[in-house]
């Protein structure tokens, strides 16, 4: 297991060192001692993030640093809260009897100037989204709402959208459908409310503190390349249950160096893939819901092949694999749906603590792999060694991912693998141009349901880089979308099966992951939609929970 915390007393190797030694970690101490205790004076929340924020503009967030900072800056009608939805920029909402008309009551809230949000301003923003001019990438997220698609493909002017002020402190959405997930799809940042005043210079909209417009627990004091500060927002409604002052959000290299500044006490809460096993640190290992798989090139002729596709995806130990990259505490998967949505009983924020869902799972079956590539060999022809290409990014963890790939598919099916390294935001780049064979590709859920992972796959889906298309699948998928309850839960799972027949991706793991914070920070909250901390209501200097 390894250690991220070395006391200096196992670094005491002779007695002429010792003295050498002991003064400087005394002085390491009470760097960190005075750093802890300007925190705590401060009430100051500090962490790492491994890339710079470019854009804040709610409507355009696609990546979860930036969401994890717009969940904190920006609030919308309701909230989600670790899998509760509670009210948030609406003080009360009512459904109608067959699930299509949501009603909500807006409280009095203001943006950070002290003027007044209003219902409008919630309009504009739900329109801004799907707005095809916007340009906005989750704008199908607005498709359940009455117009939506016709309004995102610009066949309708976004008046036509079903969203209404039905007076200055009401609001009505209309609905295509009935939706159980809507309420947790309406909590995401994207349907942040938009001034009017926002949009005079919206070319600039989102990318500089001074062109930021926020009505959430935060606002941003601070914003350079590498370093983000908020404060807390004085003029938010429910300023006086927010004990945190400032959050200092910085941006590190890699994994590594976050963790060497939570050591030295530049920060006081780092998310890492391993248990440092250090019982004066405060730990929690929480599910991040992030799948990680191989996407598959349908426009490479073999990859199109049904058995060759088998053959990949039979070769891969996904038990094992998480042994290499994360010691274990990521799940091994052989599908693509997170399983404790599928849990009927207590499918979303109870289901993602079953375990033991993920029990034994690996597609490894070396018999059925080599079988499955012979008959490949028989429809494409051609006797050669057959060679693919491998697209990772430079960072550690995909290097290991693609090296252990490598060897199961060299070994398993005497295939030539290539393996491309390119940093990480060519590997998105490449990823989103379709500019691959196979590709290492992350993917995170926008709500908690099985449609925010099986979209995929859909043959129009913005996000089906791989091009993969089934005409049964997207039947399926898009009947259970319109289902609701158990029978929405069902049909999903069917629809899944079907899909993981016909291999459209080789999934290998979901993430869990590390969150750690000194002694002295309580109350903050994990969740796998939306963002990724929830720190407002977190406490410096307090009882933790």
């Amino acid at each position: 297991m390894r250690r991220f915390f070395r006391k200096c007393s196992l670094f005491f190797l002779s007695a002429i060192f010792t003295v050498t030694i002991t003064n400087g970690c005394q002085k390491q101490q009470a760097i960190k001692k005075t750093q802890t205790q300007a925190a705590y004076a401060e009430k100051t929340l500090s962490y790492s993030t491994l890339t710079s924020v470019t854009s804040l503009d709610p409507q355009k967030i696609t990546d979860l640093r930036s969401a994890t900072i717009g969940y904190h800056i920006y609030e919308g009608l309701v909230r989600n809260e670790e899998g509760e939805i509670v009210a948030a920029g609406a003080s009360s909402w009512t459904v109608s009897e067959d699930g299509l008309t949501y009603h909500f009551v807006l409280r009095d809230t203001t943006w950070q100037d002290g003027s007044a949000v209003t219902a409008e301003d919630y309009v504009r923003g739900i329109r801004r989204l799907v707005e095809e001019e916007t340009g906005a990438n989750y704008h199908f997220l607005g498709y359940y709402i009455k117009n939506g698609a016709a309004v995102g493909e610009g066949a309708l002017d976004s008046s036509q959208l079903g969203v209404t002020a039905v007076s200055g402190t009401e609001i009505e959405i209309q609905l295509e459908h009935k939706t159980d997930s809507f309420l947790s799809i309406l909590s995401q940042v994207q349907f942040t409310p938009i001034p009017e005043e926002a949009l005079k210079e919206e070319e600039h909209f989102g990318t500089k503190k001074e062109y930021l417009w926020t009505n959430g627990p935060f606002l941003v004091s601070e914003w350079e390349e590498d370093r983000i500060v908020l404060t807390k927002n004085d003029y938010y409604w429910d300023a006086d249950h927010v004990e945190l002052q400032k959050v200092v959000i910085t941006k590190e290299d890699s994994i590594k160096d976050a963790v060497e500044a939570y050591e030295r006490g530049e920060t006081n809460l780092v998310t890492t893939n391993f248990l440092s096993g250090e019982e004066e640190e405060n730990e929690t290992l929480y599910n991040d819901g992030q799948l990680v798989m191989v996407r598959m090139n349908m426009k490479n002729k073999k990859l199109a092949n049904l058995n060759f596709r088998k053959a990949l995806f039979y070769s891969v130990d996904q038990q094992a694999l998480t042994k290499v990259v994360s010691d274990g505490i990521y799940y091994a998967t052989d599908s693509v749906v997170f399983p404790g949505l599928f849990d009927t009983d207590s499918a979303g924020k109870e289901g993602l603590k079953t375990e033991d869902l993920f029990a034994g799972t690996s597609g490894i079956d070396v018999k059925k792999a080599q079988k499955a590539m012979e008959k490949a060999k028989k429809k494409l022809g051609g006797k050669k060694k057959w060679k693919l290409e491998l697209v990772c990014s430079d960072q550690d963890q995909q290097q290991k991912i693609a090296a252990f790939l490598k060897e199961s598919w060299e070994e398993t099916l005497g295939i030539k693998v290539k393996i491309v390294t390119v940093t990480d935001d060519e590997r998105i780049s490449r990823e989103a141009s379709g500019d691959f064979d196979l590709i290492l590709s992350r993917w995170l859920p926008d709500y908690d349901d099985p449609m925010a992972y099986l979209e995929n796959w859909l043959s129009d889906s913005p996000y089906n880089q791989g091009g993969f298309s089934s005409k049964d699948f997207d039947k399926k998928v898009k009947k259970a979308d319109k289902k609701t309850g158990k029978e929405r839960i069902e049909a999903f799972l069917e629809a899944e099966e079907d899909l993981m027949k016909q291999v459209p991706s080789v999934p290998l793991y979901f993430k869990r992951k590390v969150l750690m914070t000194k002694s002295e920070v309580s109350g903050v909250k994990t969740w796998y939609v939306g963002y990724q901390y929830n720190y407002i209501h977190c406490q410096i200097g307090g009882q933790h929970d």
